[in-house]
């Protein structure tokens, strides 16, 4: 005999049988609990406690005892088996249960911490009176999140018995109950699959009188993975998102979601099929879709066949959540990706994801910026900025952060730039990408923040708006100087598209205040992504209103794409965010306008493909509200082309609905 001191303290507080509890029940005059079980077997036992080591065993009475082989450990609180079969002779017995752990530490159910009769736990066997059996199950597959409605086909089943109380039929798919049970008839119950791990589990018909059918049924359950997000596989914090890869592929991404699984494949720009069924063999895949059956709502398997993609390299499985995975080559603009586990289960198309011209690396270091002072004339004349050079690059592009806004400013071969489009008591600050053989960085670290003076550029010598329309394009802004004097009933069209404004991404409108006031000519911007139509007089505030007699009074208005990171990512952007910007001055003076007094109409172009990608057939504009951090639709005008009324100055862009 080998005396033992073990270090485990194990003890059991519950016991149950495919998820029910025991019931507390009078015995020979004492309350105990008893957790009553066919005796033919295959009931699925979970027993909970505290201190459960590895390698422990389950003795069930003296009847047999339960090896580390047969048990799922969920340590240190839970033990899971399934029950053998039991001679017909226990039937009716009460058996205890003891867990005993490697290292002789050991609890028994009948012997509770409390030593109360009623926290005894004890197994009782029994034989119903009725021989259920399953014949067939359909569809004998689906989604591991559960909600499928199937049809068991199959004999003696029993909605309620007499004698049994309230006990009705149960369908068990492994230890999980079944929810909306119906009887159809003695041979047909239907049934709602409840969520479980994927793979093939027991189908199991409980009669009331607690009789299991024999034979059982099986049932599949497929994997429905979800893609949420690709990221930089070395930012620990996970929040830096990759939206274009190269074309060249062997590029590392990481991939956010849920429902992964070890084996899992990655395929780039997949082309699906639907098809009626998966007996025709090849590349199938499962998505989930959902549907009515008989008054329910039933989650069910569509089977599509994977006709084109490219499958990723070097999958890394770190959890069911994650990812890593090495690009293939690809078609540029190409977009999207799925998941497909060893099951075949796929996720949804993720479409935020599209493949592009390989990217220079962004100038690492500080970009500086300095102010070069005319001390002679008691002006600001320009901006140094210098950064660091970039191997492979040919130019690079500087651009100007005023405020919350970015814009481009011109580019350069150098790694130095003079920047002399000041305006007085403004804060600047400058980002700087490299530009190769196939496009921009991604940006630099902003620089420096510098702040002009009271006078800047050259000295002024005339001060006054002038009298006349004039219309010049300088770098990639096109400049529109409305005249004080020009009182043309015409609309004054500025178009993109055409001439010498070819190449301007973003135009700046200077209105006097007594155009502003009594104008009646419109004006149209017209370019690639989006054409604007407005009357001066939307501009005619209160404020403007009262200055429209003086000659330094005036609105500057812009129109410009949002470069850099927008403040908010809208899932559903289709097209280029613009920044509509509006400014008052008067002499040294300036006041933003934040809301027009009238409306301009504006009309988005967007990208039609990415549209029908992500199944979005309706297309809308909508504002960024800062104050709430989210997009709001704007006013609708048109709904042909996403067209809408504009009275507040911000961030607009096109996103996709579902109708």
């Amino acid at each position: 005999f080998t005396y033992r001191n073990p270090d485990s303290r194990p003890r059991i507080t519950n016991i149950t049988r495919d998820d029910q509890p025991p019931v507390l029940t009078d015995i020979e005059g004492r309350q105990v609990k008893i957790l009553r079980l066919n005796y033919q077997g295959n009931s699925q036992v979970k027993v909970f406690g505290e201190d459960f080591r590895e390698n422990a065993i389950i003795k069930v009475g003296t009847l047999f005892t339960i090896q580390p082989d047969q048990i799922i450990y969920t340590l240190p609180d839970q033990l899971a088996f399934t029950m053998p079969d039991v001679p017909e002779s226990e039937i009716g017995k009460l058996h205890r249960v003891v867990v005993i752990n490697e290292d002789g530490g050991s609890a028994a159910s009948d012997q509770p911490v409390s030593g109360l009769d009623t926290d005894k736990i004890y197994l009782q066997f029994t034989k119903g009176e009725t021989e259920p059996e399953i014949d067939a199950i359909d569809p004998v597959k689906g989604p591991a999140s559960g909600g499928t409605r199937i049809k068991i086909a199959g004999k003696d089943f029993r909605k309620v018995m007499e004698g049994y109380g309230d006990k009705a039929v149960k369908v068990f798919l492994g230890g999980k109950e079944a929810t909306a049970v119906e009887v159809a008839d003695y041979k047909t119950i239907w049934a709602t699959t409840p969520a479980n791990d994927p793979g093939t589990l027991t189908v199991r018909v409980e009669n009331p009188d607690g009789q299991i059918s024999i034979p059982m049924g099986n049932y599949t359950y497929i994997s429905s993975p979800q893609v949420t997000g690709v990221v930089n596989p070395t930012d620990p914090a996970e929040d830096t998102p990759i939206e274009n890869i190269s074309i060249e592929g062997g590029q590392e991404i990481k991939i956010k979601g849920s429902g992964f699984m070890p084996g899992a494949r990655v395929i780039f720009a997949p082309t699906l099929e639907k098809v009626a069924d998966d007996s025709g063999g090849g590349n199938i895949i499962y998505r989930v879709t959902t549907a009515e059956n008989k008054g329910y709502t039933t989650q069910v398997l569509d089977p599509y066949l994977l006709k084109e993609g490219s499958e990723g390299s070097d999958v890394r499985y770190i959890d069911e959540r994650t990812l890593t995975v090495k690009t293939p080559a690809g078609k540029l603009d190409s977009m999207g990706l799925i998941i497909v586990n060893p099951d075949q289960g796929a996720s949804e198309d993720y479409g935020d994801i599209s493949y592009k011209l390989p990217e220079l690396p962004a100038p690492e270091g500080k970009v500086y910026a300095e102010i070069i002072r005319d001390k002679h004339n008691r002006t600001d004349r320009a901006i140094k900025v210098s950064w660091n050079r970039v191997a492979g690059a040919s130019e690079y592009e500087i651009y100007v952060v005023r405020g919350s806004r970015e814009e481009f400013i011109g580019s350069t071969p150098l790694t130095s730039y003079m920047f002399s489009d000041l305006e007085p008591r403004t804060r600047y600050r400058f980002i700087v990408k490299a530009v190769g053989n196939f496009g921009s960085s991604p940006p630099s670290q902003e620089s420096n923040w510098v702040q002009t003076g009271s006078r800047v550029g050259p000295p002024d010598e005339d001060g006054k708006l002038g009298e006349q329309t004039e219309i010049k394009r300088v770098g990639t802004t096109a400049y529109v100087n409305i005249g004080s004097r020009d009182r043309s009933r015409s609309t004054l069209t500025v178009d993109l598209t055409k001439g010498e404004l070819v190449g301007s991404s973003q135009v700046v409108v200077a209105i006097p205040a007594s155009v502003a006031a009594g104008s009646s000519a419109d004006v149209v911007i017209q370019a690639r992504d989006f054409k604007l139509r407005f009357n001066p007089r939307v501009f005619n505030t209160s404020l403007v209103n009262r200055n429209r007699s003086r000659d330094d009074a005036g609105i500057r208005f812009t129109i410009a794409p949002v470069t850099g990171t927008p403040p908010s990512t809208a899932a559903n952007a289709l097209s280029l965010p613009y920044q509509l910007q509006a400014d008052f001055y008067r002499g040294q003076e300036k006041s933003s306008m934040e809301v027009l007094a009238g409306a301009m109409i504006l009309e988005l172009n967007y990208d039609t493909a990415k549209a029908k990608l992500r199944r979005l057939n309706e297309a809308l504009i909508y504002r960024y509200d800062a104050a709430y951090g989210r997009y709001i639709p704007a006013q609708v005008v048109a709904a042909s082309i996403p067209t809408a009324t504009v009275n507040q100055m911000g961030i607009y862009t096109v996103m996709g609905i579902r109708r």
